[in-house]
């Protein structure tokens, strides 16, 4: 769609990467629609990506139950865990100084 309409074959080779790479950032499915910024939701709504992945995505997995093993399933511990339960908390439970996390710089050894 954008490669048609570039002036140049070069401009479009430029431009039709960029373009597919934001309608399928905002197409629904890496970001939820309800947490698309307000300025951006007009993208999510022309978006034909957006279309397509929800009617594939309705069309293959309606229907279906997923049922994970122990061994398959992935837990992380959030940040200020003492113990080894994977279990979160109530948000309002978890003090704030324990959710953030800061990078200490990398010292130069000589």
């Amino acid at each position: 769609m954008f490669g048609a309409i570039s002036p140049t074959e070069e401009i479009g080779l430029i431009l039709v990467p960029l373009m597919n790479s934001v309608l399928n950032l905002l197409a629904g499915f890496l970001i939820p629609a309800s947490a698309i910024p307000g300025y951006y939701i007009w993208i999510y709504w022309i978006n034909p990506n957006a279309y397509y992945l929800s009617g594939v995505l309705k069309a293959v997995l309606t229907g279906l139950q997923f049922v994970c093993t122990e061994d398959e399933l992935a837990a992380f511990p959030y940040p200020g865990n003492t113990d080894d339960t994977y279990e979160f908390p109530d948000c309002e439970s978890i003090p704030p100084e324990s959710t953030r996390t800061s990078l200490k710089p990398l010292s130069k050894s000589s």
